[in-house]
């Protein structure tokens, strides 16, 4: 179970898709830099064939956080030839032979952990959040990054965006958020507000348990965002 909370922890941290996370090897990540690299893989004895889904490479940061919690994954991974860094090894162990018989496929390489979803919705279930999908975590850190000051340009080389238009869309949403939130603070701050009607008080108040229900799990992301190829 540790893997997917891990793997959730570093989604939500550097914007990484599931596929990137789940081809992420030792060899890309860096500590005394704080930085991990998302690459293509080659096809070695290895590791298998896998490509970026916008055939870009690029370096990501690594928090104060992700450090320690990646030095101790390493540290619980028995010895052994396995070099992804969120594979299991028993899980390794299977997809090894499939590549020498020839039945693994780039495809598989997408995701090569069997009912992923299924982990991550047991994740999510038990944080007690009713929907939501492991990409909305990504969602979720690329919107914190516009919402930090990071520009579009910046966001769209650390996304791995192809087309700025998908970042634009970030920022626009961002934007809006940003001038309902003033707009909220100057009616308060001048007493003008018009009376909220019922329908308006029970969004707000869902609106606000859902705020909630993200702060006591930071790495959930579960709040709608525009769609991230």
């Amino acid at each position: 179970m540790y893997v997917i909370h891990d793997q959730a922890t570093l989604a939500l941290c550097t914007g990484t898709r599931r596929g990137e996370l789940l081809n992420l090897t030792w060899r890309d990540v860096d500590i005394p830099a704080q930085s991990v690299r998302v690459a293509p893989k080659q096809n070695t004895a290895s590791t298998r064939e896998w490509h970026i889904k916008d055939g870009e490479r690029r370096t990501l940061p690594l928090t104060d956080e992700l450090i320690p919690l990646l030095i101790e994954h390493q540290e619980r991974q028995p010895e052994g030839q396995n070099p992804y860094v969120l594979i299991p090894p028993a899980r390794y162990e299977r997809i090894q032979p499939r590549r020498s018989h020839g039945t693994w496929t780039a495809k598989d390489a997408r995701c090569p952990i069997n009912n992923f979803n299924d982990w991550f919705d047991g994740l999510r279930t038990r944080a007690a959040v009713d929907e939501g999908t492991f990409h909305d975590l990504r969602r979720t850190c690329l919107t914190r990054w516009i919402e930090n000051g990071l520009s579009e340009f910046d966001v769209m080389n650390l996304a791995g965006h192809s087309d700025f238009q998908t970042t634009h869309r970030f920022y626009l949403a961002v934007r809006h958020d940003l001038l309902s939130r003033a707009r909220d603070a100057s009616w308060h701050a001048l007493g003008t507000r018009p009376p909220e009607s019922p329908t308006e008080k029970e969004a707000a108040n869902h609106k606000q348990l859902a705020a909630n229900d993200l702060e006591e799990c930071a790495w959930r992301g579960s709040d709608p965002q525009p769609p991230v190829p």
